[in-house]
């Protein structure tokens, strides 16, 4: 899924700061051809505002959901090197259960059947 809005990401490591974290994941992308998952994106990702007070639940080998997020580059003329920073707003950590399905999220919609609105 790359980084980006809504994609699936695992954390390898934490470390926090007092205004930040800093967190290395990684995501990955399934191979139609081969049915296998191959990594698109692995780097440092810097979790600020409500992502950094999430991240005291994050464990290593979690997964979490990233929400708002930006990428943001500068150039160094004197280092001659450029600097590439991946910020993430907002997360939800996965709580070992995936969005749910279509079929399965109509379901959870669906009226109680106790609720006597059943013709029988």
């Amino acid at each position: 899924m790359s980084f980006r809005q809504n994609a699936w990401a695992k954390c390898w490591s934490i470390e926090p700061g007092e205004r930040s974290t800093k967190v290395r994941i990684s995501t990955s992308r399934k191979n139609k051809q081969t049915g296998e998952y191959e990594q698109d994106f692995s780097g440092f990702v810097t979790l600020a505002a409500t992502a950094h007070q999430d991240a005291a639940q994050l464990s290593v080998g979690d997964t979490f959901q990233i929400g708002e997020c930006e990428v943001t580059s500068r150039y160094d003329k004197e280092k001659q090197k450029n600097y590439t920073n991946f910020l993430v707003y907002s997360i939800h950590i996965d709580d070992k259960e995936r969005p749910a399905t279509k079929a399965s999220a109509a379901a959870a919609t669906m009226d109680d059947p106790d609720e006597g609105d059943l013709p029988f």
